[in-house]
């Protein structure tokens, strides 16, 4: 193993009863979680030799950068120790909340912590499609610039129901094909702009799409949902 690669820890780690502070005491101690239960890590590259996580079940989605440690800065430290929150051994310093499960590793950003909408929206897309039932996002949005992107910030990080559309598509071997967001419209006499956000899941053996929208205000700096996700036909 590579001198220093190993699972980041915080202050926390080292506290009597840390697992009984976020009431996983209990759980812990009956499973260690089952390896068909797949656990999407969308965060920084996680190295191959981190010896903390010699026994844990990581399926790659992308294979970490050439010379990752050579710059193991915010993005690999993150990303290991979130790693090594889920998955590390038990005898390891780190919580290892499920290391019985499948982690499955989809490194969204390198040498940086940042990443853009677009590159998270895919990154989802991955690990849905490669059989994750749960993922793990460490989020901290940068304040969007632009309408689309306050509504879909607001989507990825407050509204679930995009994640259980989604899934239940792929159950019905259908896949996210495109996320669109339409131009502002003027609600209420002007008063408000109300954006629709348009999602298509297209099945892969017949072809055939389906659209579902959700609107969202985003008149003013915190945006809000307005209309629940539901089908979205052509005019």
């Amino acid at each position: 193993m590579d001198e220093g690669l190993t699972v980041a820890r915080t202050p926390t780690d080292d506290a009597p009863g840390w697992s009984a502070t976020v009431a996983l005491e209990f759980l812990m101690a009956r499973t260690a979680g089952r390896p068909e239960v797949a656990i999407g890590l969308i965060d920084g590259p996680v190295a191959e030799n981190l010896a903390d996580l010699s026994n844990a079940q990581i399926l790659r989605l992308a294979p970490p950068p050439a010379g990752l440690a050579a710059h193991a800065g915010t993005a690999l430290s993150h990303g290991a120790f979130v790693a090594g929150m889920l998955c590390a051994r038990r005898d390891s310093p780190a919580p290892a909340i499920c290391p019985g499960c499948t982690l499955v590793v989809r490194p969204i950003f390198d040498r940086t912590a940042s990443a853009s909408p677009e590159e998270l929206a895919a990154a989802t897309i991955d690990c849905i499609e490669a059989g994750a039932q749960v993922l793990n996002l460490s989020l901290a949005m940068a304040l969007p610039t632009t309408r689309p992107d306050r509504a879909l910030n607001y989507l990825v990080v407050r509204y679930p129901a995009i994640y259980a559309t989604t899934a239940a598509r792929h159950a019905e071997n259908g896949a996210l094909t495109g996320v669109e967001v339409g131009k502002a419209m003027a609600r209420l006499s002007g008063t408000r702009r109300i954006v629709d956000v348009i999602f298509s899941y297209t099945h892969r053996q017949t072809d055939v799409t389906i659209k579902y929208f959700v609107r969202v205000d985003v008149t003013e700096e915190f945006p809000f949902l307005v209309s629940k996700l539901a089908p979205f036909y052509e005019r």
